[in-house]
C-alpha cells in the first residue's frame, strides 16, 4: 500500500438515514445475478434464490438462518453446501469460477475446508484475540488453499455472512472487485488481493465506520452503491 490510511471517497452522504438497498436489488434485474442462476443450473443444481424477489431478501434469509445457529455440528453438510450455492449466486457471476472451472463444483469444493471456516467463525471470541481481524485475515487465506477458484472477492462475502452470527451489523465487510477498483482509483491508494492488503482494508473500514458513527454493514453498503452506480 502507498498509503497507511485508506483514503476514503468525499462525495457520499455517510450520514444518510436507514440501510441503503442494492443498487440492482430486484433479481430480475441483476444479469449477474441470472446468469450465475443459469450458470448452476446448467450443471444440474437447484436455483438456491427460488422463491425470493429481491437480493436484500436473501440477504435477510441468510442473516436470519446463519443468526440463529447455535451448534456447528448439528448444520448437515447438505445445508451448509446449499449456503454457500446461495452466498455464490447472491454475490453475481464472479463466483462462477468454482462451477465452471476445471471439472466443475465437486473438484473445486471442499466441504471439510467449508465447515471449518465456518466453524471459526461461528465460535470467534474477538476479546480472546490480540488481533482478531488478522485471526480471521489468516482463516479467510487458508480457505483460499482448501477451495479451488475460492479469492477475495467472494470469500469475503462469505466470512461476512457466517461472522453475522457474531458480530450482527459490525461484521467485516465484502472486498469485491467494484469495491477494490473503487478505492484504487483515488489518488493514493493500492488495494492489492494479498492478505496483508485485504487485513489492511478490514482495519481501515472499521476505523471509518467509527469516525462517521455507522455500522460496517453501512459502511460496505454505501461504497458499492456509490462505486456501481458511478459503473453504470
Amino acid at each position: 500500500m502507498k498509503n497507511q490510511t485508506l483514503i476514503f471517497p468525499d462525495n457520499i452522504d455517510y450520514q444518510q438515514p436507514g440501510h441503503p438497498a442494492l443498487v440492482i436489488d430486484e433479481i430480475e434485474d441483476s444479469e449477474s445475478v441470472k446468469y450465475m442462476i443459469n450458470q448452476i443450473q446448467k450443471r444440474g443444481f437447484k436455483n438456491p434464490l427460488e422463491g425470493f424477489v429481491t437480493l436484500g431478501e436473501v440477504e435477510k434469509y441468510l442473516f436470519d438462518k446463519i443468526g440463529s445457529i447455535n451448534n456447528v455440528d448439528e448444520i448437515l453438510d447438505e445445508e451448509l453446501v446449499n449456503i454457500f450455492h446461495t452466498i455464490q449466486v447472491w454475490g453475481g457471476k464472479g463466483g462462477r469460477g468454482v462451477y465452471v472451472r476445471s471439472n466443475g463444483f465437486y473438484e473445486n469444493f471442499d466441504i471439510r475446508t467449508y465447515r471449518k471456516l465456518v466453524t471459526r467463525c461461528l465460535n470467534l471470541e474477538t476479546h480472546r484475540l490480540i488481533d482478531w481481524v488478522n485471526t480471521v485475515t489468516d482463516w479467510t487465506f487458508e480457505s483460499h488453499e482448501g477451495i479451488n477458484q475460492f479469492s477475495t472477492s467472494f470469500s469475503t462475502k462469505h466470512v461476512r455472512f457466517w461472522l453475522y452470527n457474531k458480530l450482527k451489523e459490525e461484521t467485516l465487510p465484502i472486498l469485491d472487485e467494484v469495491i477494490q477498483k473503487g478505492f484504487n482509483d483515488i489518488k493514493g491508494n493500492k488495494l492489492s488481493n494479498n492478505q496483508k492488503s485485504l487485513e489492511f482494508y478490514h482495519k481501515q473500514m472499521i476505523e471509518k465506520s467509527k469516525k462517521e458513527n455507522i455500522s460496517l454493514l453501512k459502511l460496505e453498503r454505501l461504497l458499492f452503491n456509490h462505486w456501481r452506480n458511478e459503473k453504470g
